[in-house]
């Protein structure tokens, strides 16, 4: 969804600023930024055994401190507080 996202901001700075080719950037692209944050939305464990749904905690922020080791910068969040 993210990555989706990211394509039609793209493609609307690319027709809004007139670039005529869909292989290179705008010339005006420098001047923008494109903050993207890393987020979790996990049911809670209505849907599943306690036991699945702590794998599915688990295994998600594993993967968010795994991108965080990779990416000083990288955000995330999730829309659960229960599971921090």
């Amino acid at each position: 969804m993210m990555a989706t996202g990211l394509i039609c901001i793209l493609a609307f700075v690319a027709r809004s600023t007139g670039a005529q080719s869909s292989t290179g950037w705008p010339p005006q692209a420098p001047q923008y930024r494109f903050h993207m944050i890393g987020n979790a939305h996990i049911d809670a464990p209505w849907l599943w055994p306690w036991s699945e749904s702590m794998a599915v905690v688990h295994s998600t922020f594993r993967s968010a401190l795994d991108r965080m080791n990779e990416y000083p910068d990288f955000t995330f969040t999730a829309s659960s507080a229960q599971f921090y």
